[in-house]
């Protein structure tokens, strides 16, 4: 590039969405086991706060895993009874289009667990942090290409932690990487229908893939189906065929030291 500066590294640019930072990240470390990789922070427009250009001068990171904190960070966990509505399911038929938790219409499965991370208070499929234990139903249409067991009972478990100010400090985001990984190998259900939906910056979801890959398979659920919301605009959330599950994030697999 005519423009490119000799005297600064070369850096990927990665805007996408988090299953697809996930999963790129677990994969490439997965079948190169001893590829470095480092994250630096990215300019961004997000809902959160703009970032037009970050200090160049800030380290960068592998986001290799940290330590659980001595001093626990302010983190709030929730769980909330949920009902699931099929979007495009035939409204005709409540058993087949939605299921509640009031005792009704709930079957003997397992409930399908739906886990979400949040690191700042903007909403998600309509949930802000300040309407918490209000039960809720979500609108979920499933391209994922495998039935999952919806709709279903399920339980909805959130793990927040909001800074102090728009965003997190960039020195934070490692160790956070290192919490939500561990929360997510704990609360989910390791053969079960996980589903997870994200609030985190780019860079948090390239650090989760990265650790991922290093994870064995007893360490992380066998499936765990992202659930995005396609547009601000959108009235209901989508599963993508893209499994975050440790078979999936582990295709090519090598074994070796990173």
């Amino acid at each position: 590039m005519a423009n490119d500066d000799p005297r600064t590294p070369n850096s990927i640019v990665c805007w996408a969405w988090y299953p697809v930072a996930i999963a790129w990240t677990a994969r490439t470390r997965a079948q190169q086991r001893n590829l470095p990789i480092a994250i630096r922070q990215r300019p961004s427009t997000g809902r959160t706060k703009s970032i037009d250009m970050p200090d160049w001068s800030q380290p960068v990171y592998s986001f290799a895993p940290t330590p659980a904190p001595e001093r626990p960070r302010r983190t709030v966990m929730r769980d909330r009874a949920t009902g699931l509505r099929l979007a495009g399911a035939d409204p005709a038929n409540p058993i087949d289009a939605e299921v509640s938790f009031d005792g009704t219409n709930v079957t003997d499965a397992a409930p399908i667990n739906i886990l979400l991370v949040r690191l700042h208070d903007k909403e998600w499929a309509g949930l802000s942090p300040d309407k918490d234990g209000e039960p809720v139903t979500l609108n979920v249409a499933n391209w994922s290409g495998q039935p999952l067991g919806l709709p279903g009972s399920a339980v909805l478990h959130e793990w927040r932690c909001l800074p102090k100010s728009a965003i997190h400090p960039w020195t934070d985001y490692p160790s956070l990487t290192s919490e939500i990984v561990r929360w997510i190998a704990r609360t989910a259900d390791p053969d079960g229908v996980n589903l997870i939906g994200m609030l985190v910056p780019q860079e948090v979801g390239l650090g989760i893939g990265i650790q991922v890959a290093d994870l064995t398979k007893s360490q992380w659920p066998a499936h765990l189906w992202p659930l995005i919301q396609p547009s601000a605009r959108a009235e209901h959330l989508t599963i993508p065929g893209l499994d975050l599950g440790w078979d999936s994030l582990h295709r090519g697999y090598r074994v070796g030291s990173r």
